[in-house]
């Protein structure tokens, strides 16, 4: 019996013991006492601008795009040069990315691998690279159209006069 009452002692101590080492941490066990005035104040996230069913002007007219609300997007990353355009198209609905192939195709485009990323080749001189992107406001095309510079043509020499013909 006496040692059961020996255990008994030895349990409540150390339960008080515990207690007494916890009781000032419940600030700190739920993150502390917060002052509202330390944080600034966290405004709400705002949808993008929505669009236009018109295409934004300077848009290239021989690249075709699917239907939805057109906007550009200014991107340091793209440059500001007039050879490139990003173009963002929402309310594209369902299979937007194989639509946009299917009509780049259709329209003469020739598809190119490069680097893991399908791009399409115009033969008016434009690529067309197609991604998707969310954010949090609904799933969108980019169109990431860009104008070869070209090549220069080798020049047309006739060289018979130099062999004797």
């Amino acid at each position: 019996m006496r040692i059961l009452r020996k255990r008994q002692v030895a349990t409540a101590t150390l339960a008080m013991l515990l207690v007494a080492s916890t009781a000032g941490c419940g600030d700190m066990l739920t993150g502390g006492s917060v002052q509202t005035s330390s944080y600034p104040p966290v405004s709400p996230l705002t949808s993008p601008e929505q669009g236009s069913v018109a295409l934004p002007a300077g848009f290239p007219a021989d690249v075709p795009v699917i239907a939805g609300r057109y906007r550009r997007i200014q991107s340091t990353a793209a440059g500001s040069s007039s050879s490139s355009y990003l173009l963002a198209v929402s309310e594209v609905g369902r299979d937007a990315t194989a639509r946009a192939r299917n009509k780049l195709l259709a329209a003469g485009f020739q598809s190119q691998e490069f680097i893991g990323q399908t791009t399409y080749i115009g033969g008016s001189g434009h690529t067309v690279t197609l991604s998707t992107a969310d954010d949090g406001f609904g799933v969108y095309l980019i169109y990431a159209v860009v104008k070869l510079a070209g090549m220069p043509s080798m020049p047309s020499v006739d060289l018979s006069e130099l062999f004797g013909g």
